[in-house]
């Protein structure tokens, strides 16, 4: 990740950076606004009672995931002292934000949260992603059955499900548009062998991976099911442009999602993905993994290959056991968790 100026730069650059998108500009808002409250040595609570709000709520809007008005950047520019040509500043930034509608803000907080809208933002605008997915293959990479059937259970309501299988459609163009950020990823290996959906559809979903791992901005690799990552949970790393400081989207213990650009956590989850990938399998390894896992799943028909079988839980891949590649992973691997 590259080394971006501090937040208390941010004032500094009115007038002269104009954000590219509107994710970035509310990001880039919020935190002049912050810089605005720190200068005056205002605690969060005291600052949102001049417009009405409470602490959380403010917070919210410094964080860049609220939408703020103009006339509420005016009424906290008066409570902080803002010059006049700050104000001015940053009530058109919030013009020209709210004047932009990304796809996602077509769909109702039903479907996709306020915070999740943001990380879409986030990620939409990102230069590197580095994911992590221990279990699951992640989001962006899934076919629509796989996502289909990944919402069973969560999402009762039709109407629900229906939207937020139409926003995973639009969400897969990522990694296919002009320009598309780079990509690298780690897949558990459970991932491949966990069965979602139907045989059929888990076939698919691994041939659909293959061609992904095709792209030339992207590389894939595989964590052997017998390497001991931690624990380690599902998280997304986003390298975002110029000014602004990476994002961290991660999944908690009790399954919800949050998102931080704080140093610390940064850093902690760029150190666990460097480790868990040195001890994946490499590309080559990788692509032989799931092949083997798409073949599992669903092998092809001949006249002297019996009908699959589908264990309930294949914790590794025989057929990768070479004692050349066990030996390369061994020395790669150590004991120590990885997260």
């Amino acid at each position: 990740m590259p080394n971006n100026p501090p937040p208390e730069s941010r004032l500094s650059l009115l007038g002269r950076y104009e954000p590219p998108s509107p994710t970035l500009a509310r990001r880039f808002l919020g935190r002049c606004l912050e810089e605005l409250r720190l200068q005056r040595g205002l605690r969060r609570a005291a600052a949102a009672r001049t417009v009405n709000w409470s602490g959380k709520w403010l917070g919210s809007h410094e964080a860049g995931v609220a939408r703020i008005t103009p006339e509420t950047i005016a009424a906290l520019c008066r409570r902080y002292r803002a010059d006049e040509a700050q104000t001015t500043e940053l009530r058109e930034l919030a013009k020209r934000a709210a004047n932009v509608q990304d796809w996602w803000n077509e769909y109702p907080s039903s479907v996709l949260t306020r915070e999740y809208c943001t990380y879409l933002g986030l990620e939409d605008a990102a230069l590197q992603q580095r994911r992590y997915a221990p279990n699951l293959i992640p989001e962006p990479l899934r076919t629509r059955d796989y996502h289909r059937a990944t919402l069973s259970g969560i999402a009762t309501q039709p109407h629900i499900q229906l939207g937020l299988q139409q926003a995973q459609q639009r969400h897969t163009q990522i990694l296919v548009r002009n320009n598309p950020p780079s990509l690298n990823l780690v897949i558990g290996e459970r991932a491949l062998y966990r069965q979602v959906g139907t045989p059929d559809a888990m076939a698919r979903q691994l041939r659909h991976l293959l061609s992904i791992a095709a792209l030339p901005h992207v590389q894939l690799q595989i964590l052997p099911e017998d390497v001991n990552d931690g624990e380690a949970p599902p998280y997304a790393l986003l390298e975002l442009p110029e000014p602004e400081p990476p994002a961290l989207h991660w999944q908690r213990r009790e399954g919800r999602w949050f998102l931080s650009s704080k140093p610390a956590h940064i850093d902690q989850f760029t150190k666990t993905f460097e480790r868990i990938q040195h001890v994946a399998l490499t590309t080559q390894e990788s692509l032989d993994a799931i092949s083997c896992a798409a073949r599992k799943w669903h092998p092809v028909a001949t006249s002297h290959t019996p009908k699959a079988q589908f264990p309930p839980n294949i914790s590794r891949m025989v057929d990768l056991a070479s004692d050349r590649r066990s030996a390369r992973r061994t020395s790669r691997r150590g004991s120590d968790p990885l997260w």
